[in-house]
C-alpha cells in the first residue's frame, strides 16, 4: 500500500510548488487512509492493483466496474517510466473490455494534466463535462 501512496505522490504532489512541506505530508497521510480502503475492498466494485515492468512497481490503476460502465478511477504512472506506452497499453485493454461488453468507458483528467487529456483524446475519449477542477471524459 506504501508503494501505491508514493507513486501517487510522486506523480501529484511532490513537485507542486504551491503546496508547503506540512501540506503534502498532510496529504500523504490522507492518501494512505484512502488507499488502504481500496486495497482492502473497502470501495464497492473497485479494484486498485500496482502496475508493473517488470518486478519494478512502476504505477497505480484503480477501476470501478459495473454493469453501465468502466470507470478508471485512477491511472498513474511514475514520472520516471511516463511516456512508455504503459499507460496507453492498460487503457487500451480496458477499452477493449468494454466494446466486448457494449458499454463505455469514463475517467476524469485535472484541467491542467493537457498530457493525459491528449492522450486521452488520441485513445478515443471526449469530455463530457466537468467536475470541480476535473474534466469528465468519456468514450461511446
Amino acid at each position: 500500500m506504501e508503494l501505491l501512496s508514493q507513486i501517487v505522490y510522486a506523480t501529484y504532489v511532490a513537485d507542486d510548488p504551491d503546496m508547503t512541506p506540512a501540506e503534502k505530508q498532510s496529504w500523504l497521510d490522507d492518501y494512505r487512509v484512502n488507499t488502504r480502503d481500496e486495497v482492502l475492498g473497502r470501495v464497492e466494485n473497485s479494484t486498485t492493483n500496482v502496475i508493473r515492468l517488470g518486478d519494478e512497481g512502476v504505477g497505480r490503476l484503480r477501476v470501478v466496474r459495473t454493469p453501465e460502465k468502466i470507470f478508471i478511477g485512477g491511472i498513474q504512472i511514475h514520472p520516471a517510466f511516463q511516456g512508455r506506452g504503459i499507460g496507453t497499453a492498460i487503457i487500451t485493454t480496458l477499452l477493449e473490455e468494454a466494446s466486448g461488453r457494449e458499454i463505455p468507458v469514463e475517467l476524469r483528467v485535472h484541467r491542467t494534466n493537457g498530457n493525459a487529456e491528449r492522450l486521452y483524446t488520441r485513445l478515443g475519449f471526449r469530455r463530457n463535462g466537468e467536475l470541480g477542477d476535473e474534466y469528465v471524459m468519456t468514450t461511446g
